[in-house]
C-alpha cells in the first residue's frame, strides 16, 4: 500500500488516490478566469460555483466539466462533484457519466459505493430501473450477503493476525526483557558510579571546607601580619622621628657647648686678670712681680674630684675634674662681699634676680658657685634657659672641659 505521507510524493502517486487531481493548485486568477469562461458558455452560476469550489479543493477543471452540461440539475451536479472525491473514484465516475438517474438514485449509488459495494452489483441493481428507495433495499441486501463471507474471512484473518501479533508480541517481550535486564545492569553500574562520585564529592566538599578554614585562617594571619607590619612601620617612623629629634638636640647641644666654650675662653682671660688684681689688693702689693706669682699659684691644681656626666641617651660616666680654687678663703669672702656690697649689685645677682629661677635652678646656681665656675660661666648657663636638670648637665660639661684643658 502506498503511503501518501511520504515527503517525495509526486503527482503520479497522488493520481493513485485521486486521478482527477489537478497537476498543480490553481491560482485565484485562474479560477476567476474559469468562472468568467463558464459565464460566456451560458453555464448556470450554481454549477460554476460548484466547479469553482472543486477547483479550489484541487480537482481539475477537466474533471469538473462532467457536470457542466446543459440540462443537469444543481443537485445532480453536487452528487457528481461528490463522486469525484471518493476513494478510488474512477470506476464510479466512469459508471455514472451518462447514466440516466435522478439525484436521489445518484446519492444512493455513491453511498453504497463508499461502503464497498462493487460497481458491478450496483449496475445489476440499476438494470430494473428502481426508485431510489427500492435501490437502497436491494443494495442493503447485497451488502448483507457480502458481510457473511466477509465475517468469516475477517475472523480467519483476525485469528491469523492475532497469532502473528502474539508471536511478535512475545518476541518483543523477550527482547524487551533482555533490554530491561541490560538496562538494569547498566542502571546498577551507573548507581555504583554515582555512589562513588557522591563519596568523592563528599570528600571534596570536606577538603573544600578545610581549605576554606585554612584560607580564613591565612586571611586572619595576613591581617594580623599587616597590623603588626603597620605597627612596626609606625614604630620605625616614630624611632626615625626620635632619632631626628635627638640629632637636632645633639646639634643644639653642640652649638650651645661651642658657644659656652667661646664665652668661657673669653671670660677666663678676663677672670684671670681680675683674680690677680684681687689678690694683689688683698696683700697690699700690686706690683707686677707679685701679680705674676699669684697667676702661677692660681694655675696649680688644688683639688681633684670625680664628676658624673650624663649623655643624651641617659648613660652616666664618671670623670676626674681638676679644680683650681682660691687658696685663701678670706679672699673669696672678700670677693663675694665686694659683689654684694656697694651701691650697685653684681652682674650675677642682677641676672639671678631677673631670671625668675625656681628653687631647683637656684640650687644649681649655688652648686656652680661652689664648684668654682666663674660669674660669666654661671650667667651664660642662666641665660641659656635650661631647666634644673639641664643646668646640672651644663655645669658638668664646663667642669669636664676644664679637666681636658
Amino acid at each position: 500500500m502506498a503511503d501518501w505521507r511520504e515527503e517525495d510524493m509526486g503527482n503520479d502517486r497522488l493520481k493513485h488516490y485521486s486521478p482527477y487531481q489537478a497537476e498543480k493548485p490553481y491560482t485565484a486568477q485562474e479560477i476567476q478566469e474559469f468562472t468568467v469562461e463558464c459565464g460566456k458558455k451560458n453555464i448556470r452560476r450554481e454549477l460554476a460555483a460548484i466547479a469553482k469550489r472543486d477547483m479550489e479543493m484541487g480537482i481539475s477543471k477537466e474533471a469538473a466539466s462532467i457536470y457542466l452540461t446543459p440540462g443537469i440539475s444543481t443537485d445532480m451536479a453536487k452528487q457528481m462533484s461528490r463522486a469525484l472525491k471518493v476513494k478510488n473514484p474512477r470506476p464510479l465516475v466512469d459508471y455514472i457519466t451518462g447514466l440516466e438517474c435522478d439525484p436521489y438514485q445518484m446519492e444512493t449509488i455513491i453511498n453504497f459505493y463508499e461502503k464497498g459495494i462493487p460497481i458491478e452489483d450496483i449496475a445489476m441493481a440499476m438494470k430494473e430501473k428502481p426508485t431510489a428507495c427500492m435501490l437502497q433495499y436491494v443494495l442493503q441486501e447485497v451488502e448483507e450477503s457480502l458481510k457473511i463471507p466477509e465475517k468469516e474471512l475477517r475472523a480467519s484473518m483476525e485469528e491469523e493476525i492475532y497469532g502473528k501479533l502474539e508471536m511478535e508480541y512475545n518476541g518483543k517481550l523477550d527482547a524487551q526483557d533482555n533490554v530491561i535486564s541490560q538496562q538494569q545492569e547498566e542502571n546498577n553500574r551507573k548507581a555504583a558510579e554515582i555512589a562513588g562520585l557522591k563519596a568523592k564529592i563528599e570528600t571534596l566538599e570536606a577538603d573544600k571546607e578545610g581549605l576554606c578554614r585554612d584560607k580564613e585562617n591565612l586571611r586572619r594571619d595576613k591581617e594580623e601580619l599587616k597590623k603588626e607590619y603597620a605597627m612596626l612601620q609606625r614604630e620605625r617612623d616614630d624611632a626615625a622621628e626620635d632619632l631626628k629629634a635627638l640629632r637636632r638636640e645633639h646639634g643644639n647641644m653642640v652649638q650651645k657647648i661651642e658657644s659656652l666654650q667661646r664665652e668661657i675662653a673669653d671670660y677666663q682671660e678676663r677672670e684671670e686678670t681680675v683674680n690677680v688684681r684681687d689678690r694683689a689688693w688683698d696683700t697690699g702689693n700690686n706690683t707686677e712681680d707679685n701679680m705674676e706669682n699669684i697667676r702661677k699659684e692660681d694655675s696649680m691644681p688644688d683639688k681633684i674630684y670625680n664628676a658624673a656626666i650624663t649623655d643624651s641617651h641617659g648613660s652616666r660616666d664618671i670623670v676626674e675634674v681638676e679644680h683650681t680654687a682660691k687658696k685663701d678663703h678670706k679672699r673669696f669672702l672678700s670677693f663675694a662681699g665686694r659683689l654684694s656690697k656697694g651701691k650697685t649689685k653684681s652682674v650675677l645677682l642682677k641676672h639671678i634676680a631677673g631670671a625668675g629661677l625656681d628653687k631647683e635652678q637656684m640650687q644649681q646656681v649655688r652648686k656652680a658657685v661652689e664648684a668654682g665656675l666663674s660669674e660669666h660661666e654661671i650667667i651664660s648657663i642662666i641665660n641659656s634657659g635650661f631647666a634644673a636638670d639641664e643646668m646640672e648637665q651644663a655645669i658638668q660639661i664646663v667642669l669636664a672641659e676644664r679637666m681636658y684643658q
